[in-house]
């Protein structure tokens, strides 16, 4: 589905442009560079609305220094946001955790250097390789 996005937009306009079955990517390292207001107009969007649904999740490493406070974790909290979590440190996201261990969410642990290739390749859109 083609569309242009203006190229500066507020955060919670740009939340708007997620769309249920989408993949989401945060490209964090233990919370330096986190967009943290993007996040948060996801989570109200979600609270208000019900919807993203049914997306896709990839994280290379940390969301946070410590498990309490992660800020991927109050996204991970909407439950039904997320079906596929891909992510290569899963301790601070607790409740993701939880929810791969219940069978609510399919669960992926990659090591972080692969994810890392991944976004390298789909940046240069180059073919995705996994080894």
């Amino acid at each position: 589905m083609p569309f242009t996005i203006p190229k500066i937009v507020s955060a919670q306009e740009a939340v708007t442009y997620v769309q249920s079955g989408m993949t989401l990517s945060i490209n964090t390292m233990a919370a330096t560079s986190y967009p943290n207001a993007l996040s948060c107009a996801l989570y109200d969007r979600f609270q208000a609305t019900g919807a993203p649904v049914d997306l896709s999740f990839w994280g290379s490493t940390a969301q946070a220094m410590h498990s309490l406070d992660a800020l991927t974790e109050h996204l991970a909290r909407c439950e039904g946001m997320f079906s596929k979590v891909y992510m290569g440190h899963w301790i601070t996201t607790p409740t993701f955790v939880k929810q791969a261990a219940e069978n609510k969410i399919a669960a992926y642990n990659y090591p972080q250097g692969i994810i890392s290739h991944l976004y390298r390749a789909a940046a240069s859109r180059k073919p995705v390789v996994v080894s």
